[in-house]
């Protein structure tokens, strides 16, 4: 669906991947289950930005249910995410 909607707004499936754009599942603790079962800490996952803390310190994803794009710096790292 999502795949769907970006090439309704012009963009070719080339482009998408170029530019390395994603999508984030509409679930809490989808990437922090991920990150957590390839053996990521909790202080990295924090400390990348793309998780925080509830609260109640309960993990949970920042993006979600979003398009994101890598913000690339001039060496090509990513530096960051918008979504």
């Amino acid at each position: 669906r999502v795949r769907a909607y970006v090439e309704s707004r012009g963009l070719k499936v080339e482009t998408i991947e170029e530019f390395g754009l994603g999508f984030s599942p509409l679930q809490w603790t989808g990437l922090t289950e991920r990150l957590a079962s390839v053996g990521v800490s909790p202080e990295l996952m924090l400390a990348s930005g793309l998780v925080r803390r509830s609260p109640r310190g309960e993990l949970f994803d920042l993006f979600r249910g979003r398009l994101t794009f890598p913000v690339r710096v001039e060496s090509k790292k990513i530096a960051g995410f918008g979504g």
